[in-house]
């Protein structure tokens, strides 16, 4: 018997929707379980994805089988990657006993262990600015303590602020490089790079500090100084900082993926919601506050989503660009998320833009990157950041979903951070590069 159940997934005892899907139970990948909680690759039925988010399934990643179309992310099954006890107990949940089904890992508690050692030389590393810093993921205290050491060693381009404050009172810091006016005083056009709105995703966060770093030494050694005189660059290295560090307080919690303000007459268990899906472009409420993709009951619910939007919205600001950062999958959309119904009218700029983003960052380790509407590329998504600041006058809005393709999913072990890091950062001077041809800067 499992002794540690997940904290996101211990309310399906309770909650009145699982029961009646009759969803099994889900372990957390407890370092002791006899039990391994298993990653699986499974071909969903259309409709099927709803129907495990709503119930609070812990879905890793689904795009569809058949490649980006708009058909294929309406009606043509998803391949999807799913942490469950079993093929056979996923197969039972959908009432689908011939569903096709592979066991990727059998035991993502080996995965947590590998990290957790990792962590443990994260501690040791501290927080010092040397090479090693990309070796090992960090916790929140140690991010920040690094943000700060940047900001020492660059006074006359980092600036730190903080957008906003989370539920648990740590602020939502912001880094800014670059003056936000030019030489002739003119208010330069910004372009806002968010990372870690889900607190598992702990590669983004890690890949957000080495492009403000590569970023920050290109400019010391006036390799680059041109992007920081065209832009200013506003980084969200953690969007999410209340999850993030609850990720990082247990093995039970690692795999936590929303914020952790408490939820209305629900179980300590089900706290949070995902700040990634409750922004005011085409917003849609959840029911099931125990589920890991719980959008909330109105948009705007957390104060991590209303900082962010805040910002992007924010006229005195000038974002021109979004970048979201998640994992994972190695792709890089573009809107809209929620539907591939409506009509882009800058659908070729932001094609043109992705495709030679995602050509600059296979020039560094070869990875391949998928491009497309984010509709068609995963499935679609109602809430999102990118929508969001696309309908706000924000027009290059991306999300990059990072390393890698499935091998570990969440669990990418800090030995990918660095490769991860240096292609990210070149898609992204490609792409700032870009913005700035089009604007004629």
């Amino acid at each position: 018997m499992r002794t540690a159940l997940s904290s996101a997934l211990l309310p399906l005892l309770v909650a009145p929707l699982a029961l009646s899907l009759q969803l099994p139970l889900i372990a957390s990948p407890s370092l002791h379980d006899a039990e391994p909680l298993q990653l699986v690759r499974a071909t969903l039925p259309a409709g099927a994805l709803p129907q495990l988010r709503a119930a609070g399934a812990d879905v890793w990643h689904a795009a569809p089988c058949a490649g980006p179309s708009a058909e294929a992310s309406t009606s043509a099954p998803l391949c999807a990657r799913i942490a469950t006890s079993s093929c056979a107990a996923l197969a039972r949940t959908l009432a689908a006993p011939s569903l096709a089904c592979e066991v990727l890992h059998a035991d993502v508690a080996a995965l947590l262990r590998d990290q957790q050692r990792n962590a443990t030389v994260a501690r040791q590393h501290g927080s010092s600015p040397s090479a090693e810093f990309d070796d090992a993921y960090h916790t929140l205290e140690q991010l920040e303590a690094r943000v700060h050491e940047l900001a020492a060693l660059f006074p006359s381009v980092v600036q730190l602020e903080s957008i906003g404050e989370t539920h648990e009172g740590r602020p939502i810091r912001s880094v800014r490089l670059g003056a936000a006016r030019s030489k002739s005083g003119k208010v330069k056009p910004a372009v806002v790079i968010s990372a870690g709105s889900h607190a598992r995703e702990w590669i983004a966060p890690a890949v957000a500090l080495h492009f403000i770093s590569s970023l920050l030494a290109s400019s010391a050694a006036m390799r680059a100084p041109a992007l920081l005189e065209l832009f200013t660059i506003i980084v969200i290295p953690v969007l999410n900082p209340d999850g993030y560090a609850h990720s990082h307080s247990s093995p039970a919690a690692r795999l936590w993926r929303k914020n952790r303000a408490p939820n209305a007459g629900a179980p300590e268990a089900c706290k949070g919601t995902d700040i990634g899906a409750g922004f005011p472009s085409h917003f849609v409420p959840s029911s099931n506050p125990c589920a890991d993709a719980y959008a909330g009951r109105k948009p705007l619910e957390a104060a991590e989503t209303r900082a962010l939007a805040k910002l992007l919205d924010d006229q005195a600001q000038n974002v021109v660009g979004f970048f979201d950062l998640h994992s994972y999958g190695q792709q890089m959309t573009y809107p809209y998320a929620y539907s591939c119904d409506e009509a882009l009218p800058d659908e070729e700029d932001l094609a043109e833009l992705a495709i030679g983003a995602v050509r600059a960052l296979r020039a560094v380790h070869r990875s391949d990157f998928g491009t497309g509407r984010g509709c068609e590329a995963l499935y679609p998504t109602t809430g999102t950041a990118m929508d969001f600041a696309y309908e706000h006058d924000v027009k290059w809005a991306y999300s990059l979903e990072l390393r890698d393709e499935g091998e570990y999913g969440f669990l990418l072990p800090a030995e990918y951070i660095r490769p991860a890091g240096e292609e990210t950062t070149a898609a992204l001077r490609y792409a700032l590069a870009f913005i700035a041809r089009k604007m004629h800067l």
